[in-house]
């Protein structure tokens, strides 16, 4: 089973709408010691099926780092877009919104979740250098 975090329930219940309407079956879980709700979601899952739910997750979680950000003061002009950290870890970036509204006149969102991701995977990696010096490393980096 897959398991989807929520920190603020009202996403969580969207997100049990938006799996409905895929006809999608979940479990549900509350952690009470530390106010978490969590979606299962079977693993036998297609894999564009699979793509959509998770982007779905990624914009949901995106969407609470902002309302946290928002909440507390600190970012309440930045949109956030989240990569995840060797360890499991979560990240975001914080952009200015009319950046990322040109960023988004080229790209989707999922598209540039996948290029921060990607990014951060090469910080991660250590490669540094002039490319051809990566490229002689190996295509099979991150």
């Amino acid at each position: 089973m897959l398991d989807y975090v929520f920190f603020d329930p009202d996403a969580r219940v969207r997100f049990l709408a938006f799996l409905a309407d895929l006809n999608v079956a979940t479990e549900t879980s509350e952690d009470t010691d530390d106010g978490t709700c969590s979606v299962w979601v079977s693993e036998d899952l297609d894999d564009e099926l699979g793509d959509r739910i998770d982007a779905e997750y990624d914009r949901l979680m995106i969407e609470q780092a902002n309302d946290v950000d928002a909440e507390s003061g600190y970012a309440v002009n930045l949109v956030g877009v989240q990569y995840t950290r060797p360890d499991g870890g979560v990240g975001v970036v914080r952009l200015q919104p009319a950046t990322m509204n040109q960023i988004t006149q080229c790209l989707t969102v999922e598209e540039l979740q996948r290029f921060v991701q990607h990014v951060a995977d090469e910080i991660a990696a250590g490669l540094e250098g002039p490319v051809c010096r990566v490229l002689s490393q190996g295509l099979d980096t991150p």
